[in-house]
């Protein structure tokens, strides 16, 4: 590793790269993140002379938050590193802290601590596993880190609700209180760090349980208008019967629910589906009134009237699909059933009144 100047910022680089895995590892002088994805580097602690119980780990880059390329990224991080977590037999939790992007009274701590909080619900239950490690700092400033996030826990509002948000702050407090992880890059040999962040005891035993599929704030927003689009857009294709849009609209905001499984998302979806239910019902209990209506005058039904009735048989027809979503709605067999029943009526008059030919004039 070596300090650099790269457009006047400090780096510290690579200068040989010795585990190949580290080639995938993208790093820069920039305050955004270069991770586009999570990014698995096996370490072998044998090999670097570290005694564990586990011979290899796998340590795991993943994208910074909110700083990728934008909410569609952001989004398809928040699910798919927690799929891969997932999977996982064990996980540690090992949280970057970097000084150059350090904020306000580690502003961008406590937006990290938001979304943690997040990805596991509990997080009061395994704060033990984690592990917090400051990046950048200069040796002036690394005594002074626990006293920052001392500053930072006592500064939380005092109507603050989220008891796993004030754990998660209170525990980096405790942590550094005695031993701060702040290596120096350049001459620091990563086994010293390695041994510390490699004891298994200080794992999460079962990620598939405790890690769940999260949102940052900036993406929530994102989400929810789209999701409000999607909504309208809907009503919008339904209106105007192109039924293959609707049934592509839905789809995806039920596949959207599976996955990230929000009450916004949940409740705009479920207000969808009962507004076009009642639409559907209406139009087919108006064509079924307006064609009984017609049966039943005094004047010969014409064919526009007929033309009209199979146009709405038709359409609803092709809308039969969408039923999947709209379990309420009236199926299109309702109106083909009224046909037959009143033409059956119409009949039976017919054949009662055989005799007289002025009623049948009427019929």
């Amino acid at each position: 590793m070596e300090k650099q100047m790269v457009d006047g910022k400090p780096h510290i680089a690579s200068t040989k790269i010795i585990n190949k895995a580290l080639n995938n590892v993208v790093c820069s002088a920039n305050e955004i993140s270069e991770t586009k994805y999570i990014t698995a580097v096996p370490i072998n602690l044998e090999e670097l002379g570290v005694l564990s119980k586990s011979d290899n780990i796998v340590l795991c880059d993943t994208p910074g938050f909110e700083d990728t390329s934008g909410p569609e990224v952001d989004v398809a991080n928040g699910i798919g590193i927690i799929k891969a977590l997932q999977t996982c037999k064990s996980v540690k939790p090992v949280v970057l802290i970097c000084y150059t992007a350090l904020g306000y009274r580690m502003n961008c701590v406590r937006e990290l601590a938001r979304t943690l909080v997040r990805i596991i619900p509990s997080i009061q239950d395994y704060l033990s596993a984690f592990a917090y490690v400051f990046t950048k700092f200069p040796d002036d400033q690394k005594q002074s880190i626990n006293a920052t996030a001392l500053g930072t826990y006592k500064s939380i509002e005092k109507k603050e609700k989220d008891e796993g948000y004030r754990a998660l702050l209170a525990d980096i407090v405790e942590q550094t209180e005695d031993d701060v992880l702040a290596p120096n890059l350049l001459n620091d040999p990563p086994k010293k760090l390695l041994k510390k962040l490699a004891d298994p005891r200080n794992f999460i035993g079962d990620p598939s349980k405790v890690f769940q599929p999260f949102l940052t704030e900036k993406s929530t927003s994102a989400v929810n208008l789209q999701v409000e689009k999607h909504k309208a857009n809907t009503l919008h294709a339904f209106k105007h019967h192109h039924y293959s849009i609707v049934q592509t609209k839905l789809d995806e905001l039920a596949d959207l629910q599976l996955v990230l499984k929000r009450d916004t998302i949940e409740t705009t979806y479920r207000d969808c589906i009962n507004q076009l239910t009642q639409d559907w019902n209406t139009q087919i209990n108006a064509a079924k009134h307006t064609f009984d209506k017609c049966m039943k005058a005094s004047h010969s039904i014409n064919k526009e009237d007929v033309i009209a009735y199979k146009q709405t048989i038709d359409n609803f027809k092709s809308a039969d699909p969408l039923r999947k979503h709209l379990s309420e709605a009236i199926c299109a067999d309702a109106l083909i059933q009224n046909l037959d029943h009143q033409t059956h009526h119409l009949i039976e008059k017919m054949e009662k009144h055989m005799g007289n030919e002025l009623e049948l004039q009427t019929h």
